[in-house]
C-alpha cells in the first residue's frame, strides 16, 4: 500500500452522544491515548515520515510509535487547525475560519504564517492540502485551490481555471495521484483533474447528478487505483480519476469520511448523525466489510494507523484499538 493521501477535514460533525469536548468513556476494545488531551475535539490526523500527528484544536502531537507522544509548539490564538501536512519532514497547518496555512520549521518554537496570496472569500479557510512535486495545493471554501511553489519565496497563486464559479469555488478534497491534482468540488457529482504542467482543471464526472447532493469528502492513493470517499458512496479508479465506479453504498447519509492503511488492508472511516462506522478492504477496495463494531453516538473525525494501531480522533477524545489480523 502507498501512504495515505493528503485530504480535507470540513467542519464538526452533528448528532448524538456526549457534548463536545465532553470526555467519553471508550467501548469494549478501545482506549483513551495517554499524552494527548482529551477534552479538546482531536479533529485532524496525518501520517509522515516523522509519525502521526494529530491536531487537537490549538495542540498539535507526534509520534513515531503510537505510545509516546510528543507536544509540538501550539497553534497561534483562534487557529484551529483543519488539514494537516508533512513536508520535507515539518508540518504544515491549515485553519478554519479564515486562519490560512502555517508551518513549523524544524527546531522552531512556534508555527509561522505562510498565507501570503491566500486573498478572496473564504480563501483562508484551508480545508485540505496536497504536494505533487515541488508544489503544494490548497483547497479552500469559497475561492477554489492555490498553489504554492515550495522553493521559491513568492506566496499562494489562485490555481482555479476550468473549476465553475458558480459552484462557489468551495473544494471539498483534493490529492495527488499518478502525477495528477485531483480536486472534489461542486456537490453535482463531478470532480477536477489538472494533468502535467496544464494550468486548467479538467471536469469529470464519477456519478450521474440527479438531483441529490454528491460530495466527495477524501481520497486514497493505492498506486494503481484512486479511492474516493463521497457522502453517499464509496468510489473506485483504476485510470487515474477518469471513471468510477461505485464498490460501496452507504445505508446512511455521511457527512465525513477519511482513509488509512496498512500493508496489507485499506481502512474507511464513514460518520452518519448516529454513529461511527469502520471498514476495512483486504482487495484495494473493491469490496468493504465492518473492521470494528459500530460506534454508537460518536461523531468520527479523522482515522490513523501506526504500527498495528488504529487511532480515532472524534468530538470528544482520542482513542486507539488494536488491529485484527
Amino acid at each position: 500500500m502507498l501512504a495515505l493521501a493528503p485530504v480535507l477535514l470540513l467542519g464538526a460533525c452533528g448528532g448524538g452522544g456526549a457534548e463536545l469536548g465532553e470526555p467519553i468513556e471508550p467501548p469494549e476494545g478501545w482506549e483513551a491515548v495517554g499524552g494527548v488531551t482529551q477534552t479538546t475535539a482531536s479533529e485532524v490526523m496525518t501520517r509522515g515520515a516523522q509519525g502521526l500527528y494529530v491536531a487537537a484544536g490549538r495542540a498539535v502531537y507526534r509520534s513515531a510509535n503510537g505510545e509516546d507522544w510528543t507536544a509540538l509548539a501550539p497553534l497561534p490564538a483562534d487557529v484551529e487547525a483543519a488539514s494537516l501536512i508533512e513536508i520535507d519532514g515539518q508540518p504544515w497547518a491549515g485553519g478554519y475560519n479564515n486562519a490560512g496555512v502555517y508551518r513549523l520549521p524544524a527546531g522552531a518554537t512556534a508555527w509561522r504564517e505562510d498565507a501570503s496570496g491566500l486573498a478572496g472569500l473564504g480563501a483562508r479557510t484551508v480545508l485540505g492540502l496536497a504536494v505533487r512535486g515541488r508544489q503544494l495545493f490548497a483547497a479552500t471554501a469559497g475561492s477554489g485551490l492555490y498553489r504554492r511553489e515550495l522553493d521559491q519565496a513568492a506566496g499562494w497563486v489562485a490555481d482555479r481555471q476550468g473549476i465553475p464559479s458558480n459552484l462557489s469555488w468551495n473544494v471539498e478534497s483534493v490529492a495527488e495521484h499518478q502525477g495528477r491534482v485531483i480536486a472534489g468540488a461542486g456537490g453535482n457529482g463531478n470532480l477536477y483533474i489538472r494533468t502535467g504542467d496544464s494550468l486548467t482543471w479538467r471536469e469529470v464526472a464519477y456519478e450521474t447528478f440527479n438531483g441529490e447532493a454528491l460530495f466527495l469528502w477524501s481520497f486514497f492513493d493505492d498506486g494503481d487505483a484512486l479511492l474516493a470517499a463521497g457522502n453517499r458512496r464509496l468510489y473506485r479508479s483504476t485510470d487515474a480519476g477518469e471513471t468510477w465506479t461505485v464498490v460501496f453504498g452507504y445505508p446512511r447519509y455521511v457527512s465525513r469520511a477519511r482513509f488509512a492503511a496498512t500493508d496489507t488492508a485499506i481502512y474507511v472511516m464513514l460518520t452518519t448523525s448516529i454513529d461511527t462506522r469502520i471498514l476495512r478492504s483486504t482487495d484495494g477496495g473493491l469490496s468493504w466489510n465492518p473492521a470494528v463494531e459500530n460506534l454508537q453516538g460518536v461523531q468520527g473525525y479523522d482515522i490513523g494507523i501506526l504500527q498495528s494501531t488504529l487511532f480515532l480522533a472524534h468530538q470528544n477524545g482520542f482513542w486507539r484499538t488494536t488491529l485484527q489480523p
